[in-house]
């Protein structure tokens, strides 16, 4: 079998499709199995386990990836593995050695897992080397805050199981997209994948009332002793063994005494880096203020692409539909929604007289939802319409399924008027928290979550109190025993308790010392309070995490504004190294000590796909067309959510399979004399060639006219002239040792490089099994998106890369 030889130059690999895919599952064996979450809550904090089994029934070992939704806010302080009884736990490392030592210990044979943050609230985790036949239990340990809600007296422990796939902004880098892009099951309706969850969740707290879940059946056990309430699951029939598919968000919520006005602190000691330090965490609970009548210039910015249409939109609509009721005729209000474009309810802010209000929820009941999602324009649109002066309340009402969301961020700190404030609202299932809490926080605001079914006036009340008049703005933490804080901007809400870490100053037996001295404004005048820390309570274990997640937090918010991308990208390393959490720039690896497989082995890898959340349709995010028109939109890129055409659901692993030629890729003759170039082929060619052999070397490639394979290939490791890259066999073959083979890149130049026979596979591989190979001499060059490999004095294997 013969294909053309075009010049590198004239070659180009397919464009990627952005956001998601949606795949096929049927006939497969998907890896992830059982997912247990263990968590104790106790005064605003709950310590995590996220448990999850991954088994291989397969013939070859395994690799699996799969994106890991975590809780805003959380610090992920732990992370191991057990394979055979044996216990692996990880280690910190900046994000660039985590991936390599990872590599490596793949390539040696051993079993390894990695942790990656790709923003906030996703994480990618991959395992590698599973052994034919054999589980591996991965277990992530997480520190987070839990969720005040005002209006009940209650805190809310919300937990994410599901990645919803995620509009991707054409100016976005491919390779960024290709990192979150998300694999969709294609699942009959009401059907889901095999993984279940179970819950053991210990509520430390003194409740004052019932627990309730808007999200999840569950069954309530009342411990013995100190040790408080206990909650599980329960399945549609009532019964707690087979768990709960993994398509919402889990929401629970526990009624407490209300707490005392003032301010409380606990401290433990914990080591960073070398040495030990105090870590403190404040609780302010704010003073209570006679109610004052405040005009308010409310403006409400409406997502209605296509992933809010059905349910989503319908609360998202009756949320607003109830702030506009309580709106008096001194208020004033915009409305604006936005999809593919933005359009407004009127021109302009207007007075909410009773017909103004009428003709605005008119209006909102005209909505539907379609198109993709243009939040970043719609944001700053609404922002240029706030001078200096303004004191408007903006409301941002979406599922926040974007990327780019820390330049949206970013847009909000710097063009934001001091007296403003954004408020989120986010609808949904796998409301992308980074946005939502990120827009918040930028705007010194409030983020409130409504997930489908659930009753949308809690969360119209918290809104309602939040765009009032906010009891203390301007906080401060400062005093002689303050070392350090984690806050930035911050202001605080009637009735919520404010959780704030800081690093404490010691004497020279290691005990605190000094007073913390508090203070803040409010609409009286200035608010002091002076805290001796000798008094404080012991800490849970989390405070040293939860300082350093914070920490990162703003200096990925606010710092940007005061130094460089360079110097903020060191301190995020800096801080996740010390205090072992995962950052951006900082992963968990963790590494068996003894090799687990053959490394010449083929393997497979898989893409854990995620379900759909629930109230999400394939046809609302654009990953199947809908009965609607198809719009087209040509060269925009990214998911045109309800409006794109048609498209069948892929394999699993398509993005791994061999591009097709006009011809079968391997006919039975053809793959014999595959097999036979690959056992005869020794090119007479030096390995590392002196510059002057270059042009012999190019001479010598003229023969080599055939392209046999074109394939899609990952670069696993590329560093110090060494490049590993996996793809999929195309066929049932036989791959063997080369010796000396020869790469040519997209410029022309041409390379003479070995073959490591060390981690690269030889022997049978079968059909859809992944070939490695480890290539050394290669010079520190071009980022290219494609290579030729010549393997003998006739054919060559073009290499189409992804990083």
């Amino acid at each position: 079998m013969t294909i053309s030889h075009a010049p590198m130059s004239q070659i180009s690999t397919a464009a990627c499709s952005r956001g998601a895919a949606l795949v096929s599952t049927e006939g497969q064996s998907l890896p992830l199995g059982e997912t247990r979450i263990e968590t104790e809550a106790q005064g605003g904090i709950a310590r995590v386990k996220l448990v999850q089994s991954f088994v291989n029934t397969g013939s070859e070992p395994l690799r699996v990836s799969y994106l890991l939704p975590l809780p805003e806010k959380a610090a992920v302080s732990g992370f191991s593995f057990e394979l055979d009884g044996q216990v692996t736990r990880g280690v910190v490392q900046t994000r660039e050695d985590a991936r390599a030592n990872f590599e490596e210990a793949l390539l040696e044979g051993r079993s390894a897992a990695i942790l990656e943050e790709e923003s906030s609230t996703l994480f990618r985790q991959e395992v590698g080397n599973v052994p034919a036949g054999a589980e591996i239990v991965v277990t992530v340990e997480l520190d987070q805050k839990l969720i005040w809600q005002a209006a009940a007296g209650a805190w809310e422990w919300r937990f994410p199981t599901v990645v919803a796939p995620r509009y991707q902004r054409p100016e976005i880098p491919d390779a960024e997209v290709e990192r979150v892009k998300v694999q969709v099951a294609d699942l009959p309706a009401g059907e889901h994948l095999g993984t279940r969850a179970r819950l053991d969740l210990r509520i430390r707290d003194e409740r004052s009332g019932e627990v309730a879940s808007p999200s999840h059946r569950f069954r309530v056990s009342d411990l013995s002793g100190a040790a408080g309430t206990g909650v599980s699951f329960l399945d549609a029939e009532g019964e707690g063994g087979a768990g709960v598919p993994l398509d919402r968000d889990i929401v629970l919520r526990w009624p407490v005494a209300a707490a005392a006005p003032g301010v409380s602190l606990s401290v433990e000691s914990a080591k960073v880096g070398e040495a030990s330090g105090l870590y403190g965490l404040l609780t302010l609970v704010p003073p209570a203020q006679p109610k004052r009548t405040i005009p308010r210039d409310l403006i409400v910015l409406l997502d209605t692409s296509g992933s809010m249409s059905g349910e989503p939109l319908a609360q998202a609509v009756a949320v607003v539909s109830a702030l506009i009721d309580s709106l008096g005729e001194d208020d004033r209000l915009e409305l604006l929604e936005f999809s593919s474009s933005v359009s407004r309810w009127k021109r302009g802010a207007r007075q909410a007289t009773p017909r103004k209000r009428a003709s605005a929820k008119r209006w909102l009941q005209s909505l539907q939802a379609s198109g993709s999602t243009d939040m970043h324009g719609a944001i700053l649109e609404s922002l240029s319409l706030l001078g200096p002066e303004s004191q408007r309340q903006v409301l941002v009402v979406t599922d926040g399924l974007i990327g780019g969301e820390k330049q949206l961020v970013h847009d909000v700190v710097k063009r934001l008027p001091a007296a403003c404030r954004v408020h989120t609202l986010g609808i949904g299932h796998g409301v992308n928290r980074t946005l939502t809490a990120g827009a918040a926080l930028a705007g010194r605001g409030v983020e409130q979550i409504v997930a489908p079914g659930e009753d949308p006036s809690s969360a119209t009340r918290e809104l309602l109190a939040s765009m009032n008049q906010p009891i203390l703005v301007d906080l401060k933490i400062s005093g002689g025993a303050v070392r350090e804080t984690a806050i930035g901007p911050m202001d605080v809400y009637a009735g919520t308790p404010s959780l704030i870490p800081v690093r404490l100053e010691t004497d020279a037996k290691g005990r605190p010392k000094g007073k913390i001295v508090i203070e803040g404004r409010t609409a009286d005048g200035v608010w002091k309070r002076t805290l001796d820390v000798s008094a404080a309570a012991a800490g849970s274990g989390a405070n040293a995490a939860l300082f350093a997640r914070e920490r990162v937090q703003q200096l990925e918010t606010f710092d940007f504004r005061a130094r460089s991308s360079t110097a903020t990208d060191a301190e995020i390393e800096r801080l996740g190294l010390d205090y072992q959490i995962a950052t951006r720039r900082t992963s968990w690896v963790a590494i068996s000590e003894a090799r687990t497989v053959d490394p010449n082995e083929p393997t497979r890898s898989v893409e854990m796909p995620h379900e759909l959340g629930a109230g999400l349709s394939a046809e609302g995010l654009g990953l199947r067309a809908s009965l609607r028109f198809v719009r087209d939109v040509e060269g925009a890129g990214g998911m045109q959510y309800g409006a794109m055409p048609a498209s069948a659901p892929v394999p699993l692993s398509r993005r791994d399979r061999p591009k097709k030629s006009k011809r079968p890729l391997m006919d039975e003759k053809s793959k014999m004399e595959f097999d036979d170039d690959l056992r005869n082929a020794r090119l007479s060619i030096p390995a590392s060639p002196a510059d002057e052999d270059r042009d012999e070397l190019a001479s010598a490639l003229e023969p080599m006219k055939e392209l046999l394979l074109e394939l899609i290939a990952r670069v696993l490791l590329h560093k110090d002239g060494r490049l590993v890259v996996s793809f999929q066999a195309p066929d049932d073959m036989v791959w063997v040792d080369v010796g000396p083979i020869t790469v040519e890149f997209e410029d022309g130049s041409v390379h003479a490089v070995n073959l490591e026979l060390a981690g690269s596979t030889s022997g049978p591989v079968a059909s859809g099994a992944e070939i490695r190979m480890v290539l050394t001499g290669l010079p520190e060059a071009p980022n290219a998106s494609a290579i030729r490999v010549y393997v003998a004095g006739k054919t060559s294997i073009q290499l189409n890369l992804q990083k």
